[in-house]
């Protein structure tokens, strides 16, 4: 019934073909089409997956060419993946900074695609940030079904907007859990505003490109992990990506995201303490030219010094994870991605606020680069590729 009443709302708004400018709560559904078959987490934003399988274009029995993009405040990132028995080959890079207007940022996909040859058809895409709130919940045992009628019913309990603004969706991480004479349920909560989406939306249907799937950030970097180092997940792991506007931490187990939460602190806060602190104007400036003032000793010091309110907030999100996910343990290793940390030269700092192993994924284990990529600017921007990746392997 749900994927019935999903396809009608898509049928009946056009969303195959566009993303309306005002939705009411009575024309949107709120609980998502899920893809059951999907060995990750399962519930990306599926807001305009095509009904019609035809148009997938899979082709059995060659490798098939997967476009994962990530749409970030600073950059766009487009990568293309070809996966052919136990190769997985990456076929086409592109990276830029963001235009400042969805118009330009249209335009420059556009080109991309068109310069790399690429399909405008079946393209992946993610939504991260404050825009999206992730929960970790529990409620007495019951079936899924009315759980999505308990979740839809009590929304504004969980989250900071309106019931009517948002898209939402769950996934069961644990059932069964014995609390005194009572059984629970542990329950991982996606909600993302409507506007967000749809305006994410409008830069790639305005850029004639056709969504297949948006998922959330967090949920590819569980992919892009449990392909790279399955085995490091049979223990908790901890993955870090900071972004330019806010840091998403994640907690890895037995290729579940068991704990998720975005920090307001990214790439942007590193320059702003960059400025106050020594008086440099960064606006405008290259993050290789950043490195370069950083690279005085006395510099990098005193920006290590102003990081303690992020080591604050990593801390209390360790802390809530083990006060509130059953059975948790103690994360051993942090994983480490995305731009921002290239402003922190020495990584040593955060094993020693944290007390854990910290490294970076070596994600060319796995993925080969293409023989016609520029491979130097490849493995340059290697920390900025989990997400993209990840969106890839869905």
């Amino acid at each position: 019934m749900l994927l019935q009443a999903v396809q009608e709302a898509l049928r009946s708004h056009n969303l195959l073909n566009r993303v309306p400018s005002e939705v009411s709560s009575k024309e949107n559904p709120i609980v998502l089409l899920k893809r059951e078959k999907e060995k990750a987490m399962g519930f990306f934003l599926n807001l305009i997956k095509r009904v019609q399988q035809k148009d997938s274009a899979s082709v059995s029995g060659s490798a098939q060419q997967v476009v994962g993009i990530d749409l970030g405040h600073a950059h766009l990132l487009v990568v293309a993946i070809e996966r052919k028995a136990d190769k997985t080959t990456i076929t086409n890079f592109r990276l830029e900074q963001r235009p400042p207007s969805p118009d330009a940022a249209s335009e420059l996909l556009r080109n991309i695609f068109k310069e790399e040859n690429l399909s405008p058809l079946g393209v992946r895409i993610a939504i991260k940030g404050q825009g999206v709130v992730v929960r970790t919940l529990s409620f007495p045992q019951m079936r899924k079904k009315d759980l999505a009628g308990a979740i839809g019913f009590e929304i504004e309990k969980y989250i900071p907007f309106k019931a009517n603004e948002v898209i939402f969706d769950f996934q069961i991480l644990n059932e069964n859990i014995l609390r005194g004479n009572a059984k629970y349920m542990e329950t991982l909560l996606v909600a993302t505003k409507q506007a967000e989406v749809y305006s994410l939306l409008r830069v790639f249907q305005n850029a004639d490109i056709q969504v297949d799937i948006i998922d959330v950030g967090a949920l590819a970097i569980n992919n892009f992990m449990g392909f790279l180092e399955p085995e490091t997940l049979n223990k908790p792991t901890g993955f870090l990506d900071m972004g330019a506007e806010s840091s998403t931490f994640v907690i890895l187990y037995k290729d579940k995201p068991v704990f998720i939460r975005d920090i307001s602190f990214g790439g942007a806060d590193l320059l702003k303490i960059i400025k106050r602190k020594f008086g440099f104007e960064t606006e405008g400036l290259s993050l290789t030219q950043v490195q370069k003032l950083l690279a005085n000793p006395e510099h990098q010091k005193a920006l290590e010094e102003r990081l303690g309110s992020f080591f604050t907030e990593l801390k209390l999100s360790m802390g809530y994870y083990l006060d509130h996910v059953s059975g948790a343990e103690a994360i051993q290793t942090l994983f480490l991605s995305g731009g921002g940390f290239r402003m922190i030269s020495n990584l040593a700092i955060l094993e020693r606020e944290l007390k854990i192993s910290v490294r970076k994924p070596n994600t060319f284990s796995k993925f080969i680069p293409g023989p016609h990529l520029n491979q130097d600017l490849l493995k340059e921007n290697e920390d900025l590729l989990p997400v993209a990746l990840g969106l890839c392997l869905r």
